[in-house]
């Protein structure tokens, strides 16, 4: 924090403007391996307490005005990090479960904003949601 806080103290050489905002991580609700190795992924529990809770904290100790988000979701996993392929809220559920546990509506939830990563895998919206609907009803046709 203090590299980027543009207070003229060990600031990175060069910097122009301090930086205010931090997102505390990328994606941790998506299990992604490669190699044999995890990308990102933390349990809910795990993300709140050692990651999001002393990170607002750091920043907020080197910056009170800095914006600090936690880390942006897909919003399309479970709370173990299998991709459902739809939207849901389950693992930003079981993260609030864990931070309402930390006395968080006491530190603003340990969040200034929340950030959302959610991406359609659809290029054709309408032509999707009219064979969604289809499949719901048990009709495999499309229909208009």
């Amino acid at each position: 924090m203090e590299r980027y806080d543009g207070d003229g103290i060990n600031d990175m050489p060069g910097l122009k403007r301090p930086v205010i905002y931090f997102e505390l991580g990328n994606e941790v609700d998506y299990k992604r391996e490669e190699f044999g190795v995890n990308y990102d992924y933390m349990t809910p529990e795990d993300y709140v307490r050692k990651r999001l809770i002393p990170g607002y904290e750091a920043a907020k100790a080197a910056n009170p005005n800095c914006i600090v988000m936690g880390a942006g979701q897909g919003m399309e996993s479970n709370v173990a990090g299998d991709h459902l392929g739809r939207f849901n809220t389950d693992y930003l559920d079981a993260m609030y479960s864990v931070i309402k546990q930390n006395d968080g509506s006491t530190y603003n939830y340990f969040r200034d904003k929340v950030a959302i990563h959610y991406y359609s895998e659809y290029q054709n919206p309408e032509k999707n949601r009219t064979e969604h609907r289809a499949s719901q009803s048990g009709d495999s046709k499309q229909r208009s």
